[in-house]
C-alpha cells in the first residue's frame, strides 16, 4: 500500500463534529480541532456536505431557525446535537424560545445534565492535588466567596440573602467579586489562581439557580474540589451533588437548620483538623477510573459513538420537544 492510500483510508476513518453555532469559535480551532483520536471538530459550514461529517452542534446562545442549515444537506444517520451549558432558569430569563425547535428536531442533547445524550459535565479530568497531609500546613485562610451575579434573578439573590446571614452569624469568609468590588487579579483556570483558593478551608459553591436539575458547575468542581478546598453547597439538591462528587467531600446547607447552625459547624471544623480532614479522605481513595472525566463525556463520548461500527438507531436519542424537556422535566423549584 502506497503512502497516499494510507493517508486517504486514514481520511476515510475520521469523523468531522461540526460547530454550526459554536461557543467560541477560537476554542474549537485551539483545543478541539483533533480530539480523542480519530476526530476533528471545526466551525467551517462548508464541512456540512463531506461525507465525514458525522454530528452538528448547536449550542444554543447563537441558535435561531434562519441559521440552521439547509433540510436537504441533513444526512439520516447525522447527529444534529443541542448544546447548552446554562440553566432552564438563565435560559427563561434570557427569552430565547426553544419552541421554534420540535418536532424531532435534534436527535441528541450535549448539556451538564446526566439524562443528556453526551453528558457534559463542568468538572476537570483530575481532581488529584495530593496526599490529604499535604493540605492543612497550607490552609491559613477560613472561607472564600467569589461572585460577581448579585441579584439578575431569584437564585442570585437568595443565595447572597443566605451568605450575607452566614455573615452577620460571625463567619469570617473572605469575599470576592463583582457584588464585593474586590476583583481577584489573577486568571481563572491558572496555577496561580488554584494556589489562592488553596489558602482557605472552604469554597463558598453558591449556584446562580436553585434546585435546578444537575446544575453544578465549575464553583464545586474546580474551585472547590481541585483547588483543594471543601465546598459549601447552595443551589443544587444534595442527591444530584452526591451523584457525581466523592463521598463526603462536601457541606451541603440543606443539612442546616439556619445559617447559624452552619456558621457554627464551619468554626468547629476551622477548630478540629481531625474531623476537617475527614472531609479530604476521599482523595486517598480514588477510583482508577473516573466517569466524569473528559475523556468518557462530552466530545470524547461523542467521537466514541461515532466511530463504533453497528450504531445503535438514533430513535433513542431524540428529543420529540426540546422545550418540554428542557423545562417540563426539571424540578419546580427551578423556575
Amino acid at each position: 500500500m502506497t503512502l497516499k492510500r494510507a493517508i486517504d483510508i486514514a481520511k476515510l476513518k475520521e469523523k468531522i463534529v461540526l460547530y454550526w453555532c459554536p461557543p467560541d469559535v477560537a476554542a474549537v480551532k485551539s483545543r478541539h480541532r483533533k480530539f480523542c483520536g480519530w476526530c476533528t471538530a471545526s466551525s467551517n459550514r462548508s464541512l456540512i456536505t463531506d461525507r465525514r461529517t458525522a454530528a452538528v452542534i448547536f449550542h444554543n446562545n447563537c441558535m435561531s431557525r434562519k441559521e440552521m442549515p439547509p433540510d436537504h444537506l441533513r444526512k439520516p444517520d447525522m447527529y444534529y446535537i443541542w448544546f447548552n451549558m446554562e440553566s432552564p432558569l438563565s435560559q427563561s430569563l434570557s427569552k430565547k424560545p426553544l419552541t421554534d425547535f420540535e418536532t424531532n428536531y435534534f436527535n441528541a442533547t450535549m448539556t451538564y445534565r446526566r439524562d443528556s445524550a453526551f453528558h457534559q459535565p463542568y468538572m476537570p479530568s483530575n481532581l488529584v492535588l495530593g496526599r490529604v497531609s499535604a493540605f492543612i500546613p497550607k490552609k491559613k485562610r477560613l472561607g472564600i466567596w467569589i461572585v460577581s451575579n448579585c441579584h439578575s434573578h431569584f437564585g442570585a439573590v437568595n443565595r447572597m440573602k443566605y451568605f450575607k446571614e452566614l455573615l452577620k452569624s460571625g463567619l469570617k469568609v473572605d469575599a470576592y467579586g463583582k457584588c464585593f468590588n474586590k476583583l481577584v487579579k489573577l486568571q481563572r483556570g491558572k496555577k496561580e489562581f488554584f494556589q489562592f483558593l488553596g489558602d482557605y478551608k472552604f469554597y463558598f459553591a453558591f449556584e446562580n439557580s436553585f434546585h435546578c436539575r444537575d446544575y453544578i458547575t465549575e464553583k464545586f468542581m474546580q474551585h472547590g474540589l481541585y483547588s483543594g478546598t471543601i465546598p459549601i453547597v447552595w443551589g443544587p439538591k444534595k442527591s444530584d451533588v452526591e451523584a457525581i462528587a466523592p463521598p463526603r467531600s462536601f457541606i451541603h446547607v440543606e443539612d442546616f437548620k439556619s445559617a447559624k447552625d452552619l456558621a457554627n459547624y464551619i468554626s468547629y471544623l476551622d477548630k478540629n483538623n481531625t474531623a476537617y480532614m475527614e472531609y479530604h479522605e476521599w482523595r486517598n481513595h480514588l477510583p482508577r477510573t473516573d466517569p466524569y472525566s473528559k475523556s468518557s463525556t462530552g466530545l470524547c463520548l461523542l467521537c466514541r459513538t461515532l466511530h463504533v461500527k453497528v450504531r445503535r438507531s438514533l430513535k433513542h436519542r431524540v428529543v420529540q420537544s426540546l422545550n418540554g424537556w428542557w423545562y417540563g422535566t426539571d424540578n419546580r423549584e427551578c423556575l
